[in-house]
């Protein structure tokens, strides 16, 4: 499993790099990658808080490579055994606190977005106040799961009330929409 060796080699790179934290008085890593495997493994680290976004395990759970299952399997296993002993785990989605709070059998606080909605300008010109949920914008999608295979559906079933709004699709890639 050479990717997940080079991951690995990586996240404990970074580790050594920076003497294992010795002065720090605490790091923040994000789950991406296995970067928060050593702080949360050595005894000699610093509390650690882990940001969870979209870890490998989880997308590979979700888009698994036929080739890769074993690597996934392991990388899941190692995921939910380090995530359950990290100093706080965190993250800005009640989903995201869910799974994980069922994986580790520990609690992930929840922190929202810190996020105000502007004032949006109609065609008219006249400024009007934006609705939570009725605008927004993704970026960066790369998974399949996440991807407009299921985005569309979704946004179909949301419109079921009748909404007569339209969604401006705007796409960078090189990936195709089906």
């Amino acid at each position: 499993m050479p990717e997940l060796q080079r991951t690995l080699a990586t996240a404990w790179a970074a580790w050594e790099f920076v003497n294992g934290g010795q002065g720090f008085d605490g790091v923040e890593t994000t789950d991406w990658g296995l970067s928060f495997a050593p702080w949360v493994m050595s005894e000699e680290s610093p509390p650690s808080i882990v940001q969870l976004h979209g870890s490998i395990g989880q997308i590979d759970f979700h888009d698994p490579q036929f080739d890769k299952q074993v690597q996934g399997h392991l990388v899941r296993a190692l995921e939910i055994g380090c995530l359950a002993v990290a100093d706080v785990l965190q993250t800005n989605s009640p989903a995201n606190a869910r799974y994980w709070t069922k994986l580790t059998g520990r609690s992930v606080d929840y922190i929202p977005p810190a996020l105000q909605v502007p004032e949006l300008p109609t065609e008219s010109g006249q400024a009007k106040s934006g609705q939570p949920g009725q605008l927004g914008v993704v970026v960066g999608r790369i998974q399949h799961w996440k991807g407009a295979e299921v985005f569309m559906p979704s946004f179909t079933v949301l419109r079921r009330d009748g909404s007569k709004d339209d969604l401006d699709w705007t796409r960078y890639g090189v990936s195709s929409v089906r």
